[in-house]
This record gives C-alpha cells, structure tokens and sequence, in this order.
C-alpha cells in the first residue's frame, strides 16, 4: 500500500494517448490519481526518466551521441532525449502540435525537438 510505504513506480506520466480523433486516458491518469489520493509522488522509470537510455547504451555497447529518441510528445519523448543528453524527433502524427513545438512557453522550459516533421516512413 503507497501510504503505508510501498514502492510506488509509475511507467510513465502521459495523460492521454492519441486514437484516430480523439485522446484517451493513459497511464499518467491512473498514476496521478492514485498520487492525489495517497498523497505521494511516484517515481517514474519509463520516459522521461534516463534510465532506460542508459541502460541500453550500456547494454548495446552504444554511444549517446549517436543515438536518436524518436516520438510523439514533448512531455515524455522529447523530455527523455533532453534528460539523456540525446538529439530528439518528434513526429507530429501523435499529440502534439506544431504550434506546441513552436510556443515560446515550451523554448523557455527547454522542451524543444532537435527535429520535427509531420510523418515518419520507413
């Protein structure tokens, strides 16, 4: 029980998740809810926390600067790449916007993509 004491580990604190038109609760909805009630902040170990890109170049053998986070979200993807000291892609096929990339708010909080574009194709 988080309020008796209980680890308390989220995946990540995305509030919603894009589907077709509309947004849809995620993880981060659960989360919180369950934050407010106990009154105890979780700590996260998916994105945006760098753990899981440390680990992976460790494991992989890989180097930071040749690594690329690509995603959907500023919050938790673009984050995860600023936190690890990645260069980042945001693909604007998910929930954010371009005018979101570009608000002045975002730039000062340092949430900016290293690129952006509208699709990704393989």
């Amino acid at each position: 029980m988080v309020q008796k004491g209980a680890l308390f580990l989220g995946t990540n604190p995305d509030n919603n998740m894009k589907m077709k038109d509309f947004k849809m609760p995620a993880a981060g909805c659960m989360i919180h809810s369950i934050a407010l009630a106990a009154e105890k902040q979780p700590h996260f170990i998916g994105k945006p926390n760098p753990d899981v890109i440390n680990i992976a170049c460790e494991t992989f053998g890989l180097d930071l600067k040749e690594c690329l986070i690509v995603g959907d979200s500023l919050a938790t993807d673009i984050t995860l790449g600023k936190n690890a000291g990645i260069d980042s892609f945001l693909v604007l096929s998910g929930v954010t916007s371009e005018e979101k990339v570009k608000s002045e708010t975002e730039k000062v909080e340092g949430i900016v993509p290293n690129y952006y574009w509208d699709q990704l194709e393989v």
